[in-house]
């Protein structure tokens, strides 16, 4: 705070983030003796230097071991996700999209924990055609996580010969896709 000339300021900085931060200054006087003036602005200042890196940015996704197999090869299975980065990403949604007509998704399950189901739990209910934006439930990757696995996607049929577009959704809104011819 600082007084020039009648005026009197008081300037204020406080942390929205550690990249980001407020300031407000008022300015007061007195206009005559029965009535103060006051101005007072607020701005932000964040360090544009900085990037922010989404959820999708730290997620490397491998498919080279994916197979095509199960009960009448409906089951895409062997890809394996891992999270370089130092916090946590969170599969928010996934939209499975897939080349073979006349089948649907019925399941995802991700570490041995049904994220999707035609019965629950997830939305929409009911098995889905390809290109659906499917609300999973949320599935944390951790830190760190270098084998995070997918058991199975589940189709209501055979499989073979399927080209698969698989979109991931976080949490943050960030997104990663992967395409894969898996053999049989």
């Amino acid at each position: 705070a600082d007084i020039t000339n009648g005026f009197t300021r008081a300037v204020t900085i406080s942390a929205v983030d550690a990249n980001t931060k407020t300031i407000v200054s008022t300015v007061t006087w007195q206009q005559t003796l029965q009535r103060a003036g006051t101005v007072t602005l607020t701005t932000r200042l964040t360090n544009w230097r900085t990037t922010t890196a989404t959820q999708a940015d730290q997620i490397a996704i491998d498919v080279s071991g994916a197979t095509i197999g199960g009960s009448g090869n409906s089951y895409l299975r062997g890809i394996e996700i891992a999270n370089t980065g130092s916090t946590a990403a969170i599969i928010d949604r996934m939209t499975v999209s897939w080349t073979k007509p006349n089948q649907n998704i019925k399941e995802i399950k991700m570490e041995d924990v049904v994220a999707w189901s035609n019965n629950g739990p997830g939305a929409p209910t009911g098995t889905q055609s390809s290109g659906t934006e499917l609300d999973i439930q949320n599935t944390t990757i951790p830190a760190g996580e270098d084998d995070f696995e997918i058991n199975h996607i589940r189709m209501t049929g055979n499989a073979s010969g399927d080209t698969f577009t698989i979109i991931f959704q976080f949490t943050d809104g960030s997104t990663k896709q992967v395409t894969l011819s898996p053999p049989s």
